[in-house]
């Protein structure tokens, strides 16, 4: 002690506020530390108490060399006995923390320099053990600010919690809360109009006002300002036993959803029997439209017939009358070769009809004749009802090429296929339809939807 004594002022001084501030630091350390989850462990606990205790005994023997030079009284051996006992117990302590971290038997080691009986190494002895501890505490913050910008702090769960939209109220299986966040307390003052701490307590009373579910494990709450909260309660196991998991969730935005979706199909429903009704009459709306065209047609033929046998017979000098019966019979045949319809009339009045509809068709090429004509047009009539009908088209695009055979392309604006596309009485139709006359059918989903139908042998097809 007595080399503390001999000191200047000065360098008690400094020697002073360097602990104060050893102190300061190690105190902002403890307290910054203090929610991280690696602080919660007894043994770093108590090797910061160490480092504390060590820093205090360095300010006593500073602060009593400072009241020995302002009395003039120089105390040789102040406190020795305990300063002994206290050295020792800083010792202990740094030793049982070497544990878990091996740099603490340094601390361990160093603390004996403030024994009493290594006094005359004073006041180097004090420097060098400030200098450990303040570097340690230097490294220890570095740590901990780490931790707390790259980890999660206990303080860090506890906000994130009480920040969640969602109700959490997790007991022991007695009721005992364990944990209860800020939303769970307000729909208890909600609903309640006051806050339960007892989970056991809190489920019979909303269980009596709400609506129970799910053989006790949902009740739900209708709101006198329209919202809906749904509560449930599921068990589970803690480390200490069994508990009680309850959490409580807005459900008014995902309930009046589900009802906007339910009018929304509902009215998709509808419109889509009235498209289907509206589809179903195009088949007769086009056979009458054609039958229409055919009695025109024949009206006609039948009246320049007519016609003709009217000045036969009106011709009294008119002798070959066993010609009357040769013009009835060619008659009979014109009528039959008038009767068949050609592919390109049922086609037009096809788009007239579906134009009416509201469905716009763009045609780019010429329809084949005969029978290959008529099949694709019975093609493009059962794909426009398949994308009417399931990909809401408005507006269909039919292409006809005719290189070594004859090729039709729909195109549609519709929704199309997201995923793979399970071929249903429509697209099954038209491929055996086209597979019968020996040809090809081609499909890619998506939008826009694009089918492709090939028939070979032309010459053999065509009438």
């Amino acid at each position: 002690m007595a080399n503390l004594y001999i000191l200047p002022d000065a360098w008690l001084i400094a020697l002073s506020i360097w602990a104060l501030l050893s102190l300061a630091a190690e105190s902002f350390l403890v307290y910054y530390r203090s929610p991280l989850p690696s602080f919660k462990k007894m043994g770093r606990k108590m090797v910061e108490g160490a480092v504390l205790l060590i820093l205090l005994m360095i300010f006593d023997l500073i602060h009593d060399a400072l009241d020995g030079h302002s009395s003039g009284v120089m105390l040789l051996s102040p406190h020795r006995e305990l300063r002994t006992v206290l050295v020792l117990v800083t010792a202990a302590l740094f030793f049982y923390g070497g544990k878990e971290d091996k740099r603490n038997y340094i601390l361990s080691a160093a603390s004996f320099l403030l024994l009493p009986l290594l006094d005359q190494a004073l006041p180097w002895s004090l420097m060098l053990l400030l200098l450990i501890c303040n570097v340690r505490t230097a490294i220890r913050i570095c740590q901990s600010y780490r931790q707390y910008h790259e980890g999660i702090t206990a303080h860090a769960i506890e906000e994130a919690i009480n920040k969640m939209p969602e109700g959490i109220f997790l007991t022991r299986e007695d009721g005992v809360p364990v944990l209860v966040n800020d939303a769970m307390k307000k729909y208890m003052e909600d609903i309640l109009g006051k806050t339960v701490s007892n989970g056991s307590f809190f489920w019979k009373e909303i269980e009596e006002k709400g609506e129970t579910l799910k053989e006790g494990k949902e009740i739900i709450h209708a709101l006198s300002d329209g919202r809906i909260i749904r509560f449930t309660r599921e068990p589970f196991m803690t480390p200490t036993g069994f508990g009680w998991q309850m959490g409580a969730f807005d459900m008014t935005d995902m309930v009046r959803m589900n009802r906007e979706l339910e009018e929304k199909n509902e009215t998709l429903r509808k419109q889509n029997e009235k498209m289907k009704d509206l589809l179903d009459m195009l088949v007769p709306l086009e056979s009458r439209e054609t039958l229409r065209t055919i009695r025109f047609k024949i009206h006609d033929m039948m009246g320049q017939r007519i016609s003709y046998l009217q000045q036969i017979l009106n011709n009294r000098d008119y002798e070959n009358y066993g010609r009357i019966g040769r013009i009835l019979s060619h008659l009979l045949k014109d009528m039959e070769k008038e009767i068949k319809v050609k592919p390109d009339l049922i086609l037009s009045e096809m788009m007239g009809t579906y134009e009416s509809l509201g469905i716009r068709f763009h045609v780019k090429g010429k329809l084949p004749p005969g029978s290959t004509g008529s099949l694709l047009v019975e093609i493009l009539r059962e794909a426009a009802v398949n994308a009417i009908i399931h990909g809401k088209a408005d507006e269909i695009t039919v292409t006809f090429e005719e290189e070594n055979h004859y090729a039709m392309t729909v195109t549609d604006n519709g929704t199309g296929s997201s995923g793979p596309l399970k071929e249903g009485g429509g697209l099954s139709s038209i491929r055996t339809r086209v597979e019968k006359e020996k040809g090809t059918m081609a499909y890619t989903t998506g939008c826009p939807f694009i089918l492709k139908v090939t028939i070979p042998e032309k010459d053999s097809l065509s009438s």
